[in-house]
């Protein structure tokens, strides 16, 4: 039987939790192997911006709501899940679910994954399939390579909708996930130190340059230049094309707010909004003091390329 262990996965140090499956295997949008092992040997800081902090006491607030609407809609009882649960092989990877079922189910044990959506969020099919986006799909399965349960019931609340996904053992991607934790592993005790793969990510880490040491591109970097310079001029192209379409579409609305198209569904809005400007130098002029106490310097690095 699966272990339990008393601890918070909020603390990611030393763990791999499912909700981390996607970025340990590369297919998701939040985050890739790299923010995984920043996690795991504890170079994470852990602070949320004030929206983060919001969105999770919401979710908080509307997950128990969610969870008794799911209870009384399916005829079951379902209880909150206080522990952590350890895979059998690799004491790391630790799962955490929302809640399980009490009792089975046609013989099967149910854990039970809440998750609040935007009402247009791409990747979701109709309910009851395990039609969901990659890193909901893998966290779900998580769970079951874990031992915790033997299938998933992921309710998701779309705008003022709950809908009930389905994920069963999937043997094949069972094998993938196990295999990913495992390469992850041995490569942190082989002491492989996972680097950056986006330029935010790099100019986080190495936020310092010194002026006076200058290197030179080798064969490989000389190629992702002249790529980046070619795709960059793509871009403006395509960025040209673009501005001249929405001010096409802006003529057509004038003061109109909103476009749709004949069936009556929204293609765009055309709204205004106030800006407030700060003046930081005439402040800074009239209270030098009260500047100087709360203002900071903040060293960031940008990357300027040549014109040619």
């Amino acid at each position: 039987m699966t272990k339990k262990v008393e601890r918070s996965v909020s603390d990611r140090r030393g763990i791999i939790g499912c909700s981390q499956l996607g970025q340990l295997l590369n297919v998701s949008s939040y985050g890739t192997p790299y923010n995984v092992y920043q996690d795991f040997i504890g170079e994470t800081k852990g602070e949320f911006s004030d929206e983060v902090k919001e969105s999770m006491a919401m979710g908080t607030f509307f997950e128990e709501h969610i969870a008794n609407y799911a209870a009384k809609k399916y005829g079951v009882k379902i209880r909150r899940s206080n522990k952590a649960y350890v895979h059998p092989k690799f004491p790391e990877f630790i799962c955490h679910p929302d809640r399980l079922i009490i009792g089975k189910i046609d013989g099967l044990r149910i854990g039970v994954e809440i998750k609040m959506v935007q009402p247009f969020s791409p990747g979701w099919g109709e309910p009851d399939t395990d039609e969901v986006p990659d890193d909901y799909l893998l966290q779900s399965e998580g769970y079951i390579t874990c031992k915790v349960c033997d299938i998933v019931w992921l309710f998701v609340m779309k705008g003022n909708r709950i809908i009930r996904y389905i994920i069963k053992k999937d043997v094949a991607l069972i094998n993938v996930i196990e295999t990913g934790v495992g390469d992850f592993l041995e490569k942190v005790k082989s002491g492989f130190v996972f680097e950056p793969d986006n330029y935010e990510l790099v100019c986080k880490k190495y936020n310092r340059a010194d002026p006076e040491k200058i290197i030179t591109a080798d064969d490989d970097i000389q190629c992702k230049y002249n790529e980046y310079k070619e795709k960059e001029h793509q871009y403006k192209s395509l960025k040209k094309e673009l501005d001249k379409i929405k001010g096409e579409i802006g003529l057509y609305m004038k003061d109109n707010y909103r476009l749709d198209d004949n069936e009556g569904n929204k293609l765009v809005t055309f709204g205004s909004s106030s800006m407030t400007s700060f003046d930081k130098k005439a402040f800074e002029k009239e209270n030098p003091e009260m500047y100087k106490k709360y203002t900071s310097i903040k060293h960031v690095r940008r990357m300027t390329f040549s014109r040619r």
